[in-house]
């Protein structure tokens, strides 16, 4: 997951649409959880998730003049990310021994660093932590990363247990997360209603730098081992004309 704002890759707008059915309103909090605060049911599936060590996560999104999406697999070392934008940039990042590499189509290049140069299109650049644009390319790559952008913030709600893509959820709301750089917002954190009590998806909406933006990530693959290496050849970005 990334920062939502329309110049750079970003978490998007999708209309957000109640999943919960009239039916599954009526259930109890699981006996499993008895008595627990909104702001519990958070922390837990936050800790249940970072015992587990990784995750997969998929994005979608639109907004005024533009869609996109996003497919991170995340673990504490190493992650590999793929980014669409309107359906014709593109681009991979990978994140390995705390250096980004990113390989970006023409269109996208333009996106992220606001020259139109074709010169390094699809082709690995390596970016380190000594570089400006690191900060905007890791942000949400790693695990620890993501599960920071994961919790929404504020008074927290609590819904009784409901239906979302067929798992019986609990949903806690509150305000977006500030690392999803929305403002006047809202977030939905849905977690299942079973044990481990992971987090299974998030909706957020408000507004990037003014334009009113929504989210939806969906999370799997809790644990899996992902492992990625370094792209050979990757060109540093000290060493191109992108500034």
């Amino acid at each position: 997951m990334k920062k939502a704002f329309p110049v750079v890759i970003a978490l998007g707008v999708l209309s957000l649409v109640a999943t919960t059915s009239a039916g599954a309103l009526a259930l109890a909090i699981p006996s499993s959880l008895p008595g627990f605060t909104p702001t519990q049911v958070a922390n837990l599936a936050l800790a249940n998730a970072r015992a587990k060590g990784s995750c997969s996560t998929e994005s979608q999104g639109k907004s005024t003049g533009y869609s996109f999406s996003e497919s991170t697999n995340s673990t504490p070392a190493v992650a590999q990310q793929f980014i669409t934008f309107n359906s014709s940039s593109s681009g991979v990042e990978r994140m390995v021994g705390g250096v980004v590499y990113a390989k970006l189509s023409a269109s996208m290049i333009s996106l992220q660093f606001g020259v139109a140069d074709p010169t390094y299109a699809n082709k690995w650049v390596a970016i380190p932590r000594t570089n400006h644009h690191f900060v905007t390319f890791s942000s949400g790559l790693l695990f620890s990363s993501m599960l920071s952008q994961v919790r929404p913030v504020g008074p927290l709600t609590q819904s009784p247990v409901g239906t979302l893509n067929g798992k019986q959820v609990i949903a806690i709301g509150g305000t977006a997360n500030a690392q999803l750089g929305l403002s006047a917002s809202a977030e939905t954190l849905f977690v299942s209603a079973a044990s481990p009590y992971l987090p299974v998806e998030l909706t957020a909406s408000g507004r990037a730098d003014g334009v009113p933006t929504t989210l939806v990530v969906t999370f799997s693959n809790w644990g899996r081992h992902f492992s990625y290496t370094a792209p050979t050849g990757a060109i540093p970005i000290a060493s191109t004309t992108l500034p």
